[in-house]
């Protein structure tokens, strides 16, 4: 969809009655880039903020594109503004909901974690409307949209999304009606509190699989070039003359680490800082105390995403917990001797 259609549908959607009322809301998440710059001066509200990166490797939030937002949409004009500072952002879900469904939403992704979508929730609802943007290359200039809806949501928003599939004339604009969600055809906000409970669980092992990024074979470049560099600035610092095989030894170890990179990034569950700690924690698991903390780590950052890598850190969890108790075993039994 190019820019002229894009900006079309997001207009037209601004416009309709039933995006914002006074008993429904709107909701817009983000994955991937950059938060986006907007505040209540321009009816946006930040209600969730997470990021896949861990709090202890907080310094890699500044150059990964691993930021999730949530925004309440508070004035339904403003929906353009809004789309339009998610530049930098690899998807964005506009939604259509009860109003009562927003404490349900944040706290589902509060307990499910960065991975899990507000549509999880969302969806269970009859009432529900979404509609999903991928943008469609780095130029920011095409457009993937994906429309779905409840059985009872409104007849305006309903005929945005088939006004938008008919007249955009675009094959990659795709238009559903859900006549049975998933769970029942009882409002989501209006189940009992046990429903609730098991709605917000259902997605522990939720598969959170990598988004879209630059092709994996760029890696093992990318780890020669940024290697080879810190070698020539680690020589220039030490003194030390900058030869070709001082050159070639950093960016081969440079190739490695791309290589590794290259592996774990590919599709499937996890993210690529929690797959790298699956694979490096059983070798750091027979470390003492250290390797217990990469373990805990790995698991941590994999414990929602079922699959190989989970079951790994838990093996290196488990490794490094009887690698810490021997050695204090051997602390204990040879340490005040004086035989060690």
């Amino acid at each position: 969809m190019t820019r002229r259609d894009f900006d079309a549908v997001i207009g037209r959607l601004a416009e309709a009655p039933s995006l914002v009322s006074t008993d429904r809301i709107c909701l817009a998440y983000t994955a991937g880039g950059r938060v986006p710059d907007v505040d209540r001066s321009v009816g946006c509200e930040l209600r969730w903020r997470g990021s896949v990166v861990p709090w202890w490797l907080a310094p890699l939030r500044f150059i990964a594109a691993a930021n999730r937002t949530l925004f309440e949409i508070t004035e339904a004009r403003e929906l353009p503004t809004f789309v339009g500072a998610t530049d930098s952002c690899f998807t964005v879900e506009v939604y259509s909901c009860p109003r009562p469904l927003l404490p349900i939403v944040v706290q589902h992704l509060r307990q499910a974690g960065v991975m899990a979508s507000p549509g999880e929730v969302i969806d269970q609802d009859p009432a529900y409307f979404e509609l999903k943007i991928d943008c469609d290359g780095g130029s920011h200039e095409s457009w993937l949209l994906r429309s779905r809806h409840g059985s009872a949501c409104p007849e305006d928003l309903a005929a945005i999304a088939h006004w938008a599939d008919e007249e955009g004339g675009q094959a990659d604009f795709v238009s559903t009606s859900l006549s049975q969600p998933s769970v029942s055809d009882q409002p989501v906000c209006s189940q009992s509190p046990r429903a609730l409970v098991t709605l917000v669980q259902k997605t522990d092992d939720d598969t959170g699989d990598i988004g879209r990024g630059d092709p994996a074979w760029l890696a093992p470049i990318a780890g020669a070039i940024v290697v080879a560099l810190a070698g020539v600035w680690t020589a220039s610092e030490m003194g030390e003359p900058i030869t070709l095989v001082w050159v070639s030894g950093w960016a081969g170890a440079g190739v490695l680490i791309g290589c590794l990179v290259a592996l774990l990034d590919r599709p499937g569950p996890g993210t690529l800082i929690s797959r790298f700690l699956a694979v490096i924690s059983p070798i750091a698991a027979l470390l003492p105390i250290v390797g217990v903390a990469f373990g805990v780590a790995a698991y941590a950052s994999n414990r929602h995403h079922p699959g190989p890598y989970r079951t790994l850190s838990r093996i290196a969890v488990a490794e490094s917990v009887v690698v810490a108790v021997f050695y204090a075993v051997l602390l204990l039994a040879y340490g005040t001797s004086g035989r060690l």
